[in-house]
């Protein structure tokens, strides 16, 4: 909900009241008239009756400015589907003005949604043009989440991890594509990386089938941490055995292994009549 703004620069405008939009175009109006404002003091508590002064100072033209203002700013509507996401905000900009057009310099203040709105507020095109231009990148913004499906794997159990994994082999592989990209750690800067990256659908699901791969190399030498594989013969009656002990108990035949040597090596049942056994044989 727009912030409403009351004093000294409504009764200079002759209006009940000023939104923040209607005050930042304000702000970028009045520069375009050669009236120079300190970016610094853009959003100051004072910052209405400054500019109140300078219009009132400069004799700027009061119903030139509203019909101005009225001209150039779409209704709220138009923007409800722009969210304050970092990667919703850093994909759209580029792809929401035609090419070659160069905005003002913004205020270090002004920032996240309103930010991206209000460059839309102050492009200096009609509101048909402007609305097109929106509804067109509404359309490319929910073409392209389609393709969020193929990172899936990264939002569930160890996402963080697994994301940061992804930056590990990122590094090693690809370092040209990690040029002076900000480092990845969850699943949002993933995604911020990969819409920024030059990459068709096939590369990017290459790299993803990589990353999945060797996590789940890690996974396995985690779990084979403190055991050792063995190569033995058993008999075909010792296999059946073995196959019918795992089948009633429902474990593996890892399992019932080492059930069984741990429980002969504790209480050495078994073992002892079996060298009996073999002795009197011999």
């Amino acid at each position: 909900m727009a912030v409403i703004r009351d004093g000294s620069l409504e009764q200079v405008l002759g209006k009940a009241r000023l939104s923040n939009r209607e005050c930042t175009w304000l702000w970028f109006y009045l520069s375009t008239k050669g009236i120079w404002l300190d970016q610094n003091e853009f959003g100051a508590p004072n910052m209405n009756d400054m500019m109140a002064s300078l219009i009132s100072q400069s004799r700027q033209n009061v119903a030139e400015i509203t019909f101005e203002m009225s001209t150039k700013l779409l209704d709220d509507e138009y923007f409800k589907w722009i969210s304050n996401d970092e990667r919703q905000l850093t994909w759209l900009l580029p792809r929401l003005f035609p090419q070659g057009i160069i905005l003002p310099a913004l205020p270090p203040k002004l920032i996240g949604r309103e930010r991206l709105i209000s460059c839309i507020d102050i492009w200096n095109a009609d509101l048909t043009t402007k609305q097109q231009h929106l509804e067109y990148a509404q359309s490319n913004w929910n073409q392209h989440k389609q393709g969020d499906a193929i990172f899936k794997w990264f939002k569930g159990k160890d996402g963080a991890q697994k994301c940061i994994l992804a930056w590990e082999l990122l590094c090693k592989y690809d370092p040209n594509l990690v040029i002076g990209k900000e480092s990845v750690d969850d699943y949002s800067k993933l995604l911020t990386f990969f819409d920024q990256a030059n990459l068709d659908y096939a590369e990017k699901f290459m790299r993803i089938e990589t990353i999945k791969k060797r996590w789940n190399q890690q996974q396995y030498r985690l779990k084979m941490k403190g055991k050792k594989q063995y190569n033995f013969v058993l008999s075909d009656k010792a296999n059946k055995h073995l196959d019918q002990l795992a089948e009633t108990h429902e474990l593996k035949r890892t399992q019932i292994l080492e059930a069984l040597l741990k429980m002969e090596a504790e209480k050495g049942i078994y073992m002892p009549e079996i060298l009996k056994k073999i002795q009197f044989s011999l």
